[in-house]
């Protein structure tokens, strides 16, 4: 998260971004100024579910990836190797 002192954008990495916590999760991180690997098993849903798709000016913070990180943990560690996040939050899974 951006503040004076440092203007480099902090880079995460969310599992399971489709989830409705993951996904508001991504758009506050979004929101201020952070870059977003979102990684979900399934492809994203309609726009309506996923908050961080709502302002157009959010456009380029996030990429997302479809990864089923039980089945394709190769693709994970590339994406890990070649986009270095500093934080990983994990919301694969989370019971609702």
């Amino acid at each position: 998260m951006k503040d004076s002192k440092d203007s480099q954008e902090k880079r995460f990495l969310v599992l399971g971004s489709n989830s409705f916590s993951g996904a508001h999760f991504c758009n506050f991180l979004v929101s201020r100024g952070c870059s977003v690997l979102a990684v979900s098993r399934s492809k994203e849903p309609i726009s309506a579910f996923l908050p961080y798709k709502w302002n157009s000016t959010k456009n380029g913070m996030l990429s997302f990836y479809q990864i089923d990180i039980n089945k394709d943990q190769k693709h994970i560690i590339n994406l890990l190797e070649n986009k270095q996040p500093e934080y990983i939050v994990n919301f694969a899974a989370q019971s609702m």
